[in-house]
């Protein structure tokens, strides 16, 4: 029953998701072209009025094209949340709520089939990002870029940021769904407004733990006159660590409220 929840799960997702993800990649290559203009030889030219009458509407096109890219990742995130909500807590939910299945197994279909489209819109914008920044740079531009980037910084910190970066994911996706299943539990009205609230609240108090751990990592070595990037490898270790606590008590803690809460058995 799982694989088949899944299945109409990700088929009833694909069309809107297909095409959010399609946009974020046209505004990823219309970003491209511009910064190539921008970047290129004229670039550097006096800028006479024939040169701004080109490069000015590049500068509009590549802004443009940006906030476009940003959208559609903040719009696949917000789709899928609000998809969640309507198929279980809407009358839309009647049939979901009638399955023999379990809290489980509803809530667990849920879940992936949204960290599925999160990590395409993910590996969307990474991609996207690279042809703004690295396709459409000019060659000159490129090489000064490179030569002015971070060198020598050690591979526990390197290894620390990916396991943040994988980790990330999995922590968003259980997260905003416990912010659903919280407030549908705790409000009869309003419900939209308890569960911006709840993720308003835990990112808020997330993100100060986060601080104070950074923080901690960096600070007393930096009094000390040492090299903090040792101790910020065990930072984003610690990091990583936290949000996946964070994940798997939210998963629990959302499977709990629909058992007991939500009576979805």
């Amino acid at each position: 029953m799982f694989g088949k929840l899944l299945k109409h799960e990700l088929r009833s997702s694909a069309p809107l998701m297909l095409i959010l993800n399609g946009v974020a990649l046209f505004c990823g290559f219309l970003g491209m072209i511009a910064m190539k203009i921008i970047s290129s030889d004229i670039f550097y030219m006096n800028y006479t009025d024939n040169v701004i009458w080109i490069v000015l509407p590049c500068m509009l096109l590549f802004y443009a094209a940006y906030i476009g890219l940003i959208v559609c990742f903040a719009a696949s995130q917000y789709i899928q949340l609000f998809r969640f909500y309507g198929s279980r807590f809407t009358d839309r939910g009647y049939l979901t709520f009638t399955l023999p299945i379990s809290a489980h197994t509803n809530f667990l279909s849920a879940a992936v089939n949204i960290l599925i489209w999160t990590l395409a819109s993910y590996v969307v914008f990474f991609f996207s990002i690279n042809l703004f920044l690295i396709g459409g740079m000019s060659e000159e531009l490129f090489s000064v870029s490179a030569t002015a980037t971070v060198e020598d910084v050690p591979w526990g910190v390197v290894l620390g940021m990916l396991f943040v970066l994988s980790v990330s994911p999995v922590y968003s996706v259980v997260v905003n769904m416990t912010a659903v299943v919280t407030a549908c539990s705790l409000f009869k009205r309003m419900k939209v407004l308890g569960c911006i609230g709840f993720m308003y609240a835990f990112s808020m108090v997330f993100g100060i733990l986060i601080a104070a751990i950074m923080l901690f990592c960096m600070i007393p070595p930096m009094v000390a006159g040492n090299d903090p990037m040792p101790t910020m490898t065990f930072g984003y270790a610690l990091m990583g660590v936290v949000m996946a606590l964070a994940s798997v008590g939210g998963y629990f803690l959302s499977v709990h409220l629909m058992k007991k809460k939500l009576n979805l058995s």
